[in-house]
């Protein structure tokens, strides 16, 4: 999604990721569809959440499209119509903030009270990710540089061929990549090597602490209740909670204090996360029109994949859009969005993004200012 500040992309990722959660809890069984469809729980549960209760009114009009479930607000009036038949893949579902540089700026963020819900959510991640990837040294997609996280001092590092140092100390382009970077290959990793014909998911030290906090819960409570027969399945729902098979990232600004060709790199990883299952889903909103750029060039290298390329060639490619970070044009929507309300799905053109979209547009208009200026007269 592009457009302009306070154009709206930000609040329909936040209301996508919302119906999204609400739709997997309907499956879960987390919520009945009679309390779902009430206004108190759509207002006061699910968008509360992102923090935007306050932008609804009796104006406001929303058709929302599940695997399992559809959604309708009209007149601040919302239904639930189930699918039948339908198979649904539980996603795990991330949304990762434009405020993330915030918690690897300073000290101990999960000491300061009365953070932001989604920041708070993102930073839980970040935390598993970080406990999930301990003493490894992880590779960056930018700047030969690999990342470090020590926990024996709880320190994120950054590590060069002849230097160590903290990420408190790091330029604001790492402090908002690695963030973004680390969540999501690590959402990406537990997914991908979730055992199909098992239950068993890969989970870090602080991710297993949560479930069997949860099922210490659930078991007080069915024994003081005296359940002890649905005392298993109610410990089998908790697990379900934490097994995934496909994986929902919504990203504001990828771009976000970085260099041009950062900002493709970080992008390209993006995409081959997406690619790694099926069923996966990536949103993004952006200001940059390298960004819109970058997705030509891949779908430009992905027609020359499906050709008979020699090695050398199928090589140069390679170099400019990785293989498994192609997309198909028809799987991708852009949309712009105006001031005005209007949204735009800017189709594309045998694979290319219209020159008349809005990023462009600017650059464009920067040029023949320029050359106004240049002529006029002193």
């Amino acid at each position: 999604m592009i457009g302009t500040q306070g154009s709206g992309k930000s609040t329909i990722a936040k209301v996508y990721s919302s119906l999204c959660w609400l739709e997997k809890s309907l499956v879960r069984g987390d919520v009945t569809k009679d309390v779902a469809e009430s206004k108190d729980y759509f207002l006061n549960e699910v968008m509360s959440f992102q923090g935007i209760s306050d932008y609804f009114s009796e104006k406001s009009h929303i058709e929302f499209i599940g695997e399992k479930y559809n959604f309708i607000l009209n007149n601040l009036n919302f239904n639930i119509t189930e699918k039948e038949n339908r198979q649904y893949a539980s996603p795990k579902i991330m949304y990762v903030p434009a405020e993330r540089n915030f918690l690897t700026s300073i000290v101990r963020p999960d000491l300061i009270s009365k953070l932001p819900k989604a920041l708070h959510a993102f930073l839980a991640e970040y935390e598993e990710a970080k406990d999930y990837s301990r003493s490894k040294l992880i590779d960056l997609p930018i700047g030969n540089l690999k990342y470090q996280y020590d926990p024996d001092d709880g320190s994120s590092y950054l590590v060069g061929e002849s230097f160590r140092t903290n990420l408190l100390n790091g330029s604001s382009g790492y402090q908002s990549l690695i963030p973004l970077f680390l969540v999501t290959e690590y959402l990406c990793d537990l997914i991908s090597q979730q055992d199909q014909d098992s239950s068993e998911v890969p989970l870090s030290v602080a991710l297993q602490r949560r479930m069997m906090k949860e099922v210490k819960v659930v078991m007080e409570r069915q024994i003081k209740l005296k359940k002890i027969k649905s005392l298993m399945d109610e410990i089998k729902r908790v697990q379900n909670r934490f097994i995934y098979s496909s994986f929902i990232n919504i990203v504001e600004e990828p771009e976000q204090n970085l260099y041009p060709d950062s900002q493709k790199k970080i992008l390209f990883e993006l995409l081959k996360t997406l690619n790694s299952t099926p069923e996966n889903r990536l949103v993004v909103t952006t200001h940059s029109p390298y960004i819109l750029n970058f997705m030509m060039l891949n779908f430009q290298a992905g027609k020359l994949y499906k050709k008979n390329l020699s090695e050398t060639s199928a090589s140069e490619v390679e170099k400019i859009v990785p293989r498994n970070s192609v997309v198909e044009s028809d799987k991708v929507r852009v949309y712009q969005l105006s001031s005005d309300g209007t949204i735009e799905n800017l189709e594309f053109e045998d694979g290319y993004i219209p020159d008349t979209n809005k990023l462009n547009h600017k650059l464009d208009e920067i040029n023949d200012q320029f050359s106004q200026l240049l002529y006029m007269d002193v």
